[in-house]
């Protein structure tokens, strides 16, 4: 599974608009907050590592180190993503002091020791695999997490009720948009799924609606997910 050069290309053409920063700002916050607000979480130790799986671009690297020191956290960062270019624009957002590692690897096979990451954290991930490598993506997040970790991530999630003709042609319809504007396969991912994902990896899974105030873009089905160790 290896991401085209066009898709990094148009990864970084969508972060440069002004509303992606926006977007992740928020998407972080949230997420790091309802980590956080675990009292034992293993991201309030001392030590604590944090994994950034799949970067994309530059803007999103430097979002979540910033958003981490809005919260007075400064942990070491492992950031993975399958493609150099990606790493490559990271390598030039980080700045003097912090501990960052960019890593070039692929999210089915982390070459990551166990136990060892207080959060995993990566955006819009899930539906960019093929059900088939699914598994073994979630596997490998729930391995690398500590005791008490957590994923988080944010995914179109639909449910599995039979839909009306209409909202199946209206998921059809956004699947062919983000496939067309990615350059890659985007992939259907139902809520079953993920929980079913989720609990063979011996994570608790939530999902949560996201609702993302101030932000100008609003997409149907988006929900954050969080797995806990």
């Amino acid at each position: 599974m290896h991401a085209p050069d066009s898709y990094h290309s148009r990864t970084a053409f969508w972060a440069a608009q002004s509303w992606h920063a926006g977007y992740l700002r928020r998407c972080y916050r949230w997420a790091l907050a309802r980590v956080l607000a675990e009292p034992k979480a293993p991201l309030h130790a001392p030590g604590a590592r944090v994994l950034l799986c799949g970067t994309g671009s530059a803007r999103t690297t430097r979002t979540f180190l910033d958003t981490l020191a809005e919260h007075g956290l400064r942990p070491e960062v492992h950031v993975v993503d399958i493609a150099e270019e990606a790493l490559a624009r990271s390598r030039e957002v980080v700045r003097e002091g912090e501990r960052v590692r960019l890593l070039q690897a692929d999210a089915r096979q982390l070459p990551l020791p166990d136990a060892s990451f207080a959060l995993v954290e990566t955006d819009f991930f899930l539906q960019l695999i093929p059900p088939r490598d699914r598994a073994a993506v979630v596997g490998g997040w729930a391995r690398v997490l500590t005791p008490g970790g957590a994923v988080t991530t944010r995914d179109w999630v639909h449910e599995d009720e039979r839909p009306t003709a209409l909202e199946g042609g209206m998921n059809t319809l956004r699947l062919a948009l983000l496939r067309r504007s990615l350059g890659v396969p985007v992939h259907a991912l139902a809520r079953t799924e993920v929980e079913t994902l989720f609990s063979k990896a011996g994570l608790r899974v939530e999902l949560h609606p996201l609702h993302l105030p101030g932000t100008p873009v609003r997409l149907p089905l988006l929900n954050a997910l969080l797995g806990w160790r």
